[in-house]
């Protein structure tokens, strides 16, 4: 279940295995690395490299790295 799940990540964090966390994250990110098409304020390609450390998407395109926050950003 979710809360199980939520659980057993908060014993992780405790036990100091943030590291472990972060990798399983960014394993599971839906794109990562992958040219796809983008809609924020206007229409664009690019793709996800990562997330900063205030937990931003970070997306590069052909004008550079770009930051969203959750939600400002959406596949097309």
């Amino acid at each position: 279940s979710v809360l199980k799940s939520i659980a057993e990540n908060y014993r992780r964090l405790k036990k100091g295995k943030q590291k472990a966390i972060g990798i399983e994250y960014y394993n599971l990110l839906l794109g990562l690395n992958e040219t796809r098409n983008f809609k924020a304020a206007e229409d664009f390609s690019g793709k996800i490299i990562g997330v900063d450390a205030q937990g931003r998407l970070l997306i590069e395109t052909g004008r550079g790295i770009r930051c969203f926050q959750n939600q400002e950003v959406k596949f097309v």
